[in-house]
């Protein structure tokens, strides 16, 4: 409905459609990514020429890479292949299937990524990661033994479970050709996209402005000035999120 018939005939849900708001085009992208369930190689590479379309709709390249590193996280699509083809922005853009290299369980999406990244330059990114940002539960493993070891990879290895170890194997002889800060931006936006999403009952209203706040930040991600500032609060909107400090 129009807002003006709206704030009319139901201000209640006036007031939900405003606090509930979110940038239009990460709005666009959450139903392109939920429509198709990834399947098969041939449906990540449907699913992520759909959503690559959408965001190549966006002038601002930084916008455009940003959202690019999502999709590589959802699709197991590589990282520096989206990339790619939001740096050309064409409307009509064409993501081939993963190729074998980049077929095992997703190796190099962005959780993958992240933890060769922590492996090789550990001071440039470890200060960006927190463990609610892995969804994948062997990467998450992975990521607080690193974590404890504070990036010594013998010390990891001894500590992690099996899966956990052999993902940190495949990690560190990983060719991984990705900026450390821009890498932990991209995860951090997934995750906060990904908790937005399980959010859509909340009723508290504490909760839903902090939540609607959170939505607004993800776009600053892609502003140098701000991005930051931005990354610190919704990694704090994360963890208050993981610990039940933000009401459920």
């Amino acid at each position: 409905k129009d807002p003006g018939e709206l704030a009319s005939s139901d201000p209640a849900a006036l007031v939900e459609a405003v606090t509930h708001a979110k940038p239009f085009l990460g709005f666009r992208l959450d139903r392109v990514l939920a429509s198709e369930q990834l399947t098969s190689p041939e449906s990540r590479s449907r699913i992520a020429t759909q959503a690559m379309a959408v965001i190549n709709e966006h002038p601002d390249k930084n916008v455009r890479t940003l959202y690019a590193g999502e999709v590589a996280s959802h699709t197991g699509i590589p990282v520096a292949d989206l990339v790619a083809v939001a740096a050309r922005g064409s409307r009509t853009p064409q993501v081939s299937q993963p190729t074998p290299r980049a077929s095992k369980a997703s190796s190099y999406a962005g959780e993958f990524v992240a933890i060769a990244l922590m492996i090789q330059q550990f001071n440039e990114i470890a200060g960006y990661l927190i463990e609610p940002l892995f969804s994948d539960e062997v990467y998450r493993r992975a990521f607080v033994a690193l974590s404890t070891s504070e990036g010594d990879l013998n010390a990891a290895l001894a500590i992690a479970d099996p899966e956990a170890r052999e993902a940190l194997e495949r990690a560190a002889v990983a060719d991984v050709d990705a900026k450390p800060v821009s890498e932990a931006m991209n995860l951090v936006a997934a995750a906060v996209r990904r908790e937005l999403a399980q959010r859509t009952r909340i009723t508290d209203p504490a909760a839903i402005q902090l939540d609607r706040a959170a939505r607004l930040r993800l776009e600053d991600l892609a502003d140098p000035r701000s991005a930051d500032e931005a990354c610190s609060e919704l990694l704090a909107w994360l963890e208050a999120v993981a610990t039940h400090e933000v009401v459920e």
